[in-house]
């Protein structure tokens, strides 16, 4: 299993928690702010099921820690090792990222033609151009990206980047007061689906990260309908 993200360990690239207020004052920035929001905070419930533990802080690479995919009835809780920026050993990576799950999990679906829905804060560059090969490959039909417009101005470059590659691919994009950080992936008729939520975004972290992995469809279906549709639709 491969990561398309060779990535040095850049200083410029830390987790946002190492800016000032002003940079992270995206409040401020009139020009790129949305009046979209949604209506009500939401809620999803599920009955009781099983929960699986793993810690990664003495294991690196994604695929060390998840070698298949949980059960629909069993959510999947891993701790990541905050090493920093991903690099290799030997040409295998030693670290991950929350973008790394995107190809790790597609791979383990078999995915084609399918859906990919993502919701960051911010991302970097790596996993920007692996958001748009998801697309080119054939593995994902359709796709959404929501950021915030944080985004948009603190990564200007990456940003432009990628929006005229969603766009040039017809695919959807939208950017407002967002801090989820959420990947929703399903087959093409959403039969079966894999839900990743976190607290890291789509870049490079410094830090401990926490995620949840879960195959539970109707999770799926009420990320997809109640905050991915409704903000793309708002």
């Amino acid at each position: 299993m491969d990561f398309d993200t060779d990535l040095e360990f850049d200083l410029d690239e830390l987790d946002d928690d190492t800016l000032d207020d002003s940079d992270v004052d995206f409040m401020s920035d009139d020009d790129i702010q949305t009046t979209r929001n949604l209506p009500r905070p939401i809620r999803h419930t599920v009955a009781a099921r099983k929960r699986q533990y793993i810690n990664g802080l003495k294991k690196q690479a994604l695929n060390e820690l998840v070698k298949e995919l949980p059960a629909p009835d069993t959510d999947l809780y891993i701790l990541s090792n905050g090493s920093g920026g991903t690099y290799r050993v030997l040409g295998k990576p030693v670290a991950f990222e929350f973008g790394h799950f995107i190809p790790v999990l597609i791979e383990m679906m078999g995915l084609k033609a399918g859906h990919l829905y993502i919701s960051t804060w911010t991302m970097n560059r790596a996993h920007s151009l692996n958001i748009l090969q998801t697309v080119d490959s054939g593995q994902v039909a359709h796709l959404a990206v929501m950021t915030d417009p944080y985004f948009l101005r603190r990564e200007a470059a990456v940003a432009n980047g990628l929006v005229m590659g969603i766009m040039q691919r017809k695919q959807r994009f939208v950017a407002f007061k967002n801090h989820v950080k959420a990947i929703a992936i399903a087959n093409a008729d959403e039969t079966k689906s894999v839900v990743v939520t976190g607290s890291a975004n789509l870049s490079s972290q410094p830090r401990a990260e926490n995620f949840v992995i879960s195959c539970d469809l109707s999770l799926y279906q009420w990320l997809r309908d109640e905050f991915f549709e409704a903000m793309l639709n708002a």
